[in-house]
């Protein structure tokens, strides 16, 4: 009796294969053993019966193995896209000591499959991502994405917020963020999905008060906006504690998403999951993902600036090209002097093109009149791309021929995207953010941080990785890669579990 229910069992199980794939291996093992325990009961059996159950006995091991294959074939079958990497133990540096780190497998597909969430509290991403500044829109497109494709989340679960309420779509941002007040009123007036969590998505927000945060929107009108929905002191970080009624014992959870800064600096707010991109507890930025995620929008983005600029669109066509970023500072205000040292690196790479691009428009980070300026007095070929659009900016600096830059952010768009790469960064008296990234993240034979009072040696370290076949190729870049994806993902898995389901992964 025993073999024939579970004969029938696990037929049904091939019935509803995809619904009950994973079951498959544990069926098999369970016909196996029910099979060795039945065995031993066939000698108390009377002669007439032992051929009966024998044959039902056949029939479970026949079911067994075929419930194996099928299991192997799953497996076996599974296909092998882009966002899936499979490799062993890779040796990196970190702070110049060899390291070995673990790359787990990841796949970034939509995943139908997903349990619902055990906890129904909505989630705000709270940053930096209301003003034109290349990273801090990355953040939340990022985190997005994974929360819905990862965590079991809705879209309508999902809140975008900022110090004010803005329409960032103009430059490949949101469209509906909303500022703390707004939100505040939301998450306390929400008897069902409230109070809600919040994520702190990104950036230097430990050492940014809400002055900070003021001083770079955009506009007069956005800061006086900010002024008028300042619920907290500090700028990008809000206490979890005043998204719920007063006096209530509704818990919510606090996220800090690879934070840039010091922490307990200037800003500091207490957090449930804690990650910074520079010190410990560390987890590379989230910007690291972009690639993965949205590499076939940066493909047709970068199809659409590259005829813009070149009336052609397709990037093997193109001549080789520079792009080009740097940050208004005192340093490289010589425009004579910039254009020199660039007009130098486009001769030593064959005449190839500078284009200059804004990695952000907002108060004392680039300026495409700056940029202007500076091709003036260039010799060689030169171009200003005029685009504020992250998704063009990503796909001008995905095809670039090699990729100079002030920005951290640039620097992790060139090192995803394996293009050869130089950072000009602040004097080294500082323990900047692109030094820590470079030390962490990037490979040991990549260019570390030129000062900008430097800048006319640029050449004389780019022309080494530079062309067809450089002296130092981009293969390490490509493992490195690979390792920061799987390390950010690790972080992700275990603050999702927590807001999901209310344990950490």
């Amino acid at each position: 009796t025993t073999t024939s229910t579970y004969f029938l069992f696990s037929t049904k199980s091939h019935l509803s294969l995809e619904r009950d794939q994973i079951l498959l291996p544990s069926i098999a093992l369970d016909s196996f053993l029910l099979f060795q325990k039945e065995m031993g009961g066939l000698s108390r059996l009377p002669k007439s019966n032992r051929s009966v159950a024998v044959f039902g006995l056949l029939v479970t091991v026949g079911v067994a193995i075929i419930n194996i294959q099928m299991a192997l074939n799953i497996v076996s079958t599974e296909p092998k896209s882009k966002a899936f990497v499979d490799l062993p133990l890779v040796p990196v540096r970190r702070n110049g000591k060899p390291v070995e780190v673990e790359v787990t497998p990841i796949s970034l597909d939509t995943q139908s499959w997903l349990p619902p969430r055990k906890r129904q509290n909505k989630v705000i991403l709270f940053g930096p991502h209301d003003r034109y500044n290349f990273g801090d829109l990355l953040f939340s497109k990022v985190l997005t994405h994974l929360l819905i494709n990862k965590a079991g989340y809705n879209g309508d679960d999902i809140l975008q917020g900022g110090v004010i309420s803005i329409n960032m779509s103009l430059y490949g941002g949101w469209d509906n963020i909303l500022g703390p007040k707004v939100l505040q009123r939301m998450s306390r007036s929400d008897e069902v999905a409230g109070p809600y969590d919040i994520i702190y998505i990104g950036g230097e927000s430990t050492g940014c008060n809400h002055d900070c945060a003021t001083r770079a929107l955009m506009t007069e009108e956005h800061r006086n906006q900010s002024k008028r929905e300042k619920i907290f002191g500090c700028g990008y970080l809000i206490p979890k504690e005043l998204l719920r009624n007063p006096g209530s014992t509704s818990s919510n959870y606090a996220v800090m998403n690879s934070l840039g800064g010091t922490p307990g600096g200037s800003c500091n707010v207490r957090a449930d999951y804690v990650s910074f991109r520079d010190h410990k507890p560390l987890a590379p930025d989230s910007a690291c993902m972009v690639r993965e995620i949205f590499g076939n929008e940066i493909e047709k983005a970068s199809k659409s600036v590259l005829k813009d600029l070149f009336g052609i669109g397709n990037a093997k066509e193109v001549p080789d090209y520079i792009a080009v970023q740097h940050k208004v500072n005192n340093e490289m205000k010589n425009a004579a002097s910039l254009a020199n040292s660039l007009d130098q690196v486009s001769q030593g790479a064959g005449n190839a093109t500078i284009i200059f691009f804004a990695a952000g428009t907002v108060p004392n980070h680039d300026s495409l009149e700056a940029y202007k300026k500076v091709a003036s007095f260039m010799r060689q070929p030169v171009m200003v791309c005029m685009t504020t659009n992250i998704w063009e900016v990503i796909g001008l600096i995905s095809k670039a021929s090699a990729v100079l830059s002030t920005s951290l952010h640039v620097r992790i768009m060139a090192f995803i995207y394996s293009r050869p790469r130089l950072t000009w960064c602040p004097p080294f008296k500082y323990p900047y953010k692109h030094a820590r990234f470079i030390s962490l993240w990037d490979t040991h034979d990549s260019p570390r941080c030129l000062q900008y009072s430097e800048h006319m040696k640029t050449w004389g370290i780019l022309h080494k990785y530079y062309g067809k076949n450089p002296k130092i190729t981009q293969e390490t870049t490509k493992k490195a890669y690979e390792i920061i994806t799987s390390e950010y993902m690790k972080s992700f898995e275990k603050f999702s579990s927590m807001l999901a389901n209310g344990t950490i992964g």
